[in-house]
């Protein structure tokens, strides 16, 4: 039964204590809105090897870009069985990155740098800079500290939950248009899982018909 299939969602370890409510939050909403057990490790559990993924299971990796850290959830997932990993939509969080940029006459996107697949996590960044730049005609600046350069214009924190550069941000003196990601993009993470589960039900009542 598609009732009996669990969705886990993988998360950063967020740098704020407040991170790891939001996705209680999230978990909760779910969990009330869709008849499947829904399941969150940060991803610290699947660098220990402990996160509880299983045969058969829907994987949901809550990071904004590729990179090392998608490879690691990918491998340990399908390793285990698990039917399917997927990520945010890039296309989804550069939508909603341009509608809370509206007015700004530039725009500096703050991120994580990968340690492994850099390359990809930069192909990902600049289709977010350069759908910014095309929608709305504002110069866009990539950082990954106001520490060591200046945060020019609207400051868009490019990790889902708040931590280290949400402070900087914040410290910074500059206008936070985006604190972390996941304030614009709660209500559409929830109703893109929903998504899936959807199309699950829909192909489950096609093999019973």
């Amino acid at each position: 039964m598609v009732s009996d299939l669990r969705f886990i969602l993988v998360f950063h370890d967020p740098g704020l204590s407040e991170g790891l409510k939001l996705v209680e939050d999230m978990v909760l909403k779910l969990s009330q809105q869709v008849e499947f057990k829904v399941l969150a490790y940060p991803i610290s559990d699947i660098e220990r090897g402990v996160a509880g993924i299983e045969e058969g299971d829907v994987v949901f990796a809550l990071l904004p870009f590729r990179g090392g850290h998608l490879v690691q959830v990918t491998d340990y997932a399908l390793k285990r069985g698990a039917l399917g990993v997927y990520k945010i939509p890039l296309d989804l969080i550069a939508k909603r990155v341009v509608e809370r940029l509206e007015g700004c006459r530039s725009t500096t996107l703050l991120y994580w740098k990968a340690k492994r697949f850099i390359g990809e996590q930069e192909e990902d960044l600049m289709f977010i800079a350069s759908t910014v730049e095309r929608s709305l005609g504002v110069e866009v600046k990539l950082a990954t500290s106001c520490e060591d350069s200046v945060c020019d214009g609207c400051l868009v924190v490019t990790s889902l939950l708040p931590g280290r550069l949400t402070l900087e941000a914040s410290r910074s003196g500059g206008e936070v248009r985006i604190p972390y990601l996941l304030e614009i993009l709660g209500d559409d993470i929830v109703a893109w899982i929903k998504g899936h589960a959807e199309r699950l039900y829909d192909l489950q009542a096609s093999q019973v018909s």
